[in-house]
């Protein structure tokens, strides 16, 4: 419905105060009815009593009646994975051409599982398991292609679609 909201809130202070983490205005047209990944740091937030809430309205005032419905699964908060610059010179990746018109190949030193290819709105467009993706069909912008290596370790790169 036109004016709905969905709000991924945050407080640090048992619930007094709420930040805002996420917005999305229009859910129901701006976000997929598929499994999304989307990704949010939260690094900022320390303290041991960080909670999180899920908040949806029809855009002017929150009725705890109303029938929203909200689905949320496999919610985790993880520590973000850094790699040591030993790591770092081990995992030699490779994007060409970047930027592309067609076809883009990975050139790696380790065994790749998957490559995922994401917009910047978090959302996964495409999955290949082989080191080539066709972006033929895809619109001119800049996309997020993670690659995932056979031991679970992952590297993303920058895309340019022309």
């Amino acid at each position: 419905m036109q004016g709905d909201k969905f709000k991924v809130l945050i407080t640090t202070d048992n619930g007094t105060t709420w930040q805002e983490l996420k917005n999305w205005d229009n859910p129901n047209m701006t976000i997929s009815n598929e499994r999304n990944n989307i990704t949010i740091d939260v690094s900022a937030y320390k303290n041991n009593n960080v909670k999180f809430a899920f908040y949806a309205s029809d855009g002017t005032t929150f009725v705890a009646a109303a029938d929203y419905r909200i689905f949320v699964d496999n919610f985790k908060v993880q520590l973000k994975q850094s790699m040591s610059v030993s790591d770092i010179k081990k995992s030699i990746l490779q994007v060409y051409p970047n930027p592309t018109t067609g076809k883009i190949t990975v050139n790696t030193n380790q065994a790749i599982k998957s490559m995922e290819l994401f917009d910047f709105t978090g959302k996964k467009i495409k999955v290949t398991t082989t080191n080539q993706m066709d972006l033929s069909d895809m619109s001119a912008g800049t996309y997020l292609l993670t690659t995932i290596f056979n031991d679970k370790t992952s590297i993303n790169k920058k895309v340019i679609k022309k």
